[in-house]
């Protein structure tokens, strides 16, 4: 059972690595990556910040600092109302990352 273990998080490692090879030349982590990826499957009515939260792949990000990373960048547009503060993709936050994304899916 520890040699299965040990196996798999390597094997988790070498393709974490793999993933941020791909991501990092356009200026995103992983994680932003992900984020991104959730809130734009959310389509145009936005989704709540604990949800894109519960969604994430790595536990342990900080959404809000990640969100405002995002938000600097002009990928995103925060809208607060209701009781939690919903998030949606702004017009020019289509990042051309997920745009080949959505080409790969559709082969």
């Amino acid at each position: 059972m520890t040699r299965v273990l040990g196996v798999l998080v390597r094997t988790a490692s070498i393709v974490n690595r793999a993933l941020a090879r791909v991501v990092e030349p356009y200026g995103l982590s992983l994680a932003q990556y992900n984020a991104l990826r959730i809130i734009r499957g959310a389509g145009s009515g936005g989704i709540p910040t604990l949800s894109i939260r519960e969604r994430m792949i790595e536990e342990g990000t900080t959404i809000t600092r990640l969100l405002d990373k995002l938000e600097e960048a002009g990928l995103i547009q925060r809208e607060r109302y209701g009781g939690g503060g919903r998030v949606r993709v702004a017009v020019h936050g289509h990042h051309h990352l997920l745009r080949r994304h959505r080409r790969e899916e559709s082969l």
